[in-house]
This record gives C-alpha cells, sequence and structure tokens, in this order.
C-alpha cells in the first residue's frame, strides 16, 4: 500500500512544519508584556499565567514558521522559539497573529541576523537602550562583562544581560565593542552535561511523537514501517545525535529534523558549542 505518500506530510505538520531554519536571515517579535498575550506551549496548551509571567519583559521571539497547521488540522498558528523553548501564536482568520493585544507591545523586525552568541564587553561601556535609536536607558555594562547577542537589525544587536530576570534592550555599539570569550575545556564540559540534559528531554519528546503517530498509521494502513528514533553517541570532542530509521524515512523527516536543529541551537545560544546537522545526525562540538 501507498498510503504513506498521502498521509507522511500530515506527519510533518505535527511534528514540526514551515520553513528550515536553514535561511541566513529570520523574523523577531520583541513582546514587552508576555503576560498580557495569549500564547500556547510546545504541546499546543495555553500557557499558564504563571509561566507567561516568569517570561522576561521585551523578551525576543524568533519566529520559525510564520504559518503551520495545529495537531486538530484546523486552527493554523505562528511558531516561535525563545530560549530553547516553543511556543504558538493562533492565526486569525486573515492569518495575522491572534492574541497580540496591545497591551502586550509586540513589535516585529524583519531580516534580521541571528547571532545567539555570548560576548565579552571589550570598550570601557556600552549602553542597552529600550528602543531601536537609543531610546530609554535599560542598562549600562562594563568591561569585561558578558553579554548575549540575540539577533543584529539595521546596524543595531538585540542583547540580552544575563541575570534574574534578564533584562533585554538595543546596543548601537560597534562590532568591535565584542570579543568572544575565553573557554576552558573543563569548564566545558560541564556546561555540556546539563546541556546534554536538555537536548535529550527534547529528543525524547521527539521520539514519543513519532511513536504515537507511526504506530496509528500503521494501525491505519495495516504497515509495519520501522518507528524512527533518537539516539546518542559520542567521540573524545563530539556529541551526535542520530534519527535511527529507514533512509526515506530519515530523508522525508527532514523538515522535522530542522526545526529539532532549531530548538537544540536556542538550547546551546550562549554557550561554547555550535551544532551541524548532516545525514540525519545533528553533531555538537566545541567553537
Amino acid at each position: 500500500m501507498k498510503h504513506w505518500k498521502l498521509i507522511l506530510p500530515f506527519l510533518f505538520l505535527g511534528a514540526a512544519s514551515g520553513k528550515p531554519p536553514a535561511a541566513p536571515l529570520s523574523d523577531f517579535i520583541v513582546i514587552g508584556d508576555p503576560a498580557a498575550c495569549q500564547i500556547f506551549d510546545q504541546y499546543e496548551q495555553p500557557l499558564p499565567a504563571a509561566q507567561k509571567k516568569a517570561v522576561a519583559p521585551n523578551a525576543p521571539f524568533e519566529i520559525l514558521s510564520e504559518r503551520q497547521m495545529m495537531g486538530d488540522q484546523i486552527t493554523q498558528a505562528m511558531r516561535l522559539s525563545h530560549l530553547s523553548s516553543v511556543y504558538y501564536l493562533m492565526l486569525d482568520d486573515e492569518g495575522k497573529p491572534a492574541g497580540l493585544p496591545p497591551a502586550s507591545s509586540a513589535v516585529r523586525y524583519r531580516g534580521c541576523t541571528p547571532y545567539h552568541d555570548t560576548v565579552v564587553i571589550a570598550l570601557p561601556s556600552i549602553r542597552l537602550t529600550k528602543g531601536y535609536s537609543a531610546g530609554g536607558a535599560v542598562a549600562t555594562l562594563k568591561k569585561g562583562e558578558t553579554l548575549i547577542r540575540v539577533f543584529g537589525w539595521r546596524g543595531a544587536t538585540y542583547c540580552c544581560r544575563p541575570g534574574s530576570p534578564p533584562l533585554y534592550g538595543w546596543s548601537n555599539a560597534p562590532k568591535s565593542a565584542f570579543r568572544k570569550p575565553e573557554t576552558k575545556t573543563g569548564a566545558a564540559h560541564e556546561d555540556f552535561s546539563m546541556l546534554h540534559t536538555r537536548i535529550m528531554k527534547r529528543l525524547a519528546n521527539a521520539n514519543e511523537r513519532y511513536d504515537s503517530l507511526f504506530h496509528f498509521f500503521n494501525r491505519i494502513t495495516g504497515q509495519r514501517k520501522a518507528i524512527p528514533q533518537w539516539d546518542y553517541s559520542s567521540t573524545e570532542n563530539r556529541h551526535i545525535y542520530t534519527l535511527r530509521g529507514a533512509e526515506a524515512t530519515v530523508n522525508q523527516l527532514e523538515t522535522s529534523t530542522r526545526h529539532l536543529l532549531a530548538d537544540i541551537e536556542y538550547i546551546l545560544m550562549g554557550k561554547p558549542f555550535s551544532a551541524l546537522y548532516r545525514d540525519g545526525a545533528i553533531t555538537i562540538e566545541s567553537r
């Protein structure tokens, strides 16, 4: 039976869909007051008020998919990512984001350059501002302090000063104002142990989804398609996460895998590691 050729596209919609994150530019939505939004979590459930309040003001959300079908195959939504977590904004009948009232102070920035890296201030000081055009001071950082660059737009950089809560703001400082931090092998190994736990949790969610979907489609088609699963291996300097399954299935899950890669890149944001996807495997190594 050849039902899988018709059914697999729905699998992609359920697992991940939209533009692959390989494009050099992305769009971001900066939400001034996330608590005022109607936003949904990665399981397509309304985000509880307590969790919305935990998201810092002026948090940047990268648009992973402009428009995709939700699990009910009726509702359409925009797929977002913020600090390794996936969120959804429902779309109205005109395809515009619902749940972003004026009180949320949401602003969309198009054609941004994603950075997601940690840098050290090289100038005597730099200033973060609320407005793109240097309006409304947020914080002043001194030489030697660390900063996370989230994205660049029209010559300015949207940044995050780590903390509890983190502070977000714009910097108009030149690129020479930032330098890469020095890393120590032992510290990097310790950092990755925690990152590995988060990555495996994300891949476990994907494995559960594949298991459920493939069991369902095998039942209704009468076939016995092998269920793909992510597993882990490592060498001295590399961490390798591989999607095990039939070659045709792995190829057909390319879009889903690239969205998983985007989520993993967010988990690595600000850390001295980089991720590369090739032939069904995501490889992570030190920068």
